[in-house]
């Protein structure tokens, strides 16, 4: 590793010998004004397989722990034909901005050949506005996990006595909004065969379309 130059170098140079093997692994570097590289995209042959075939439905999410140099973690997820998760790629960079995520979704855009129909994603702000600067036409939604993340954070403390009852009104208005909201999504396979059906999410919507205040914004007004 030391005599490739570091960490870095070493990687990429083991993903330049993986792709002069089988030119279907991809990689992608970003750098700064400096040509210093601060993020590394990458995906195996596989993974692009998967990336190309189940693109309608997109996880993102970056860890919250970090590596030796300060780098999250940042993956996407699709959702194949048996309903599984599949990991779809991975990213290594030394900034969350807008830019930089624009970047990470630019490059999954080039391995998927079109937008998803659907990303689902937390609320980290330069991904919301990057998300939609680069997949405008694509729906953005929010996780559970953080939907819940967030309301107990921001609201146990201050309800006091009254969080078991604010949460479990809460979640019976989510599920009223959930059976009022259900969307399905269908893709076919190459033959023309329909691969999937009644794929249903049901994740609070990241936009309100103009028809009232979201979950989201529902939590913060109560």
């Amino acid at each position: 590793m030391n005599a490739l130059g570091g960490d870095m170098p070493s990687v990429i140079a083991n993903l330049q010998q993986k792709q002069a093997v089988d030119p279907q692994w991809q990689f992608q570097l970003h750098l700064n004004e400096s040509s210093v590289v601060t993020g590394l995209w990458w995906q195996s042959p596989t993974q692009a397989e998967l990336t190309h075939r189940f693109h309608d439905i997109i996880i993102n999410d970056s860890t919250y722990n970090q590596n030796q140099y300060g780098y999250p973690l940042n993956l996407a997820i699709g959702i194949d034909n048996f309903g599984k998760s599949q990991n779809l790629w991975y990213s290594f960079h030394e900034h969350e901005d807008v830019k930089t995520e624009n970047w990470v979704l630019r490059n999954h855009l080039q391995s998927a050949g079109q937008p998803p129909q659907v990303l689902c994603m937390d609320r980290l702000h330069s991904l919301i506005h990057a998300a939609q600067i680069t997949m405008p036409l694509t729906h953005h939604i929010y996780c559970f996990y953080h939907l819940e993340g967030n309301i107990a954070t921001n609201l146990r403390l201050a309800l006091g006595s009254q969080w078991e009852s604010f949460n479990n009104d809460f979640w019976a208005l989510y599920q009223l909004y959930h059976q009022t909201h259900l969307m399905c999504f269908t893709t076919r396979s190459s033959n023309g065969t329909q691969m999937r059906q009644n794929i249903f999410l049901s994740c609070m919507s990241a936009e309100t379309d103009g028809d009232g205040p979201g979950l989201a914004q529902f939590s913060l007004q109560v």
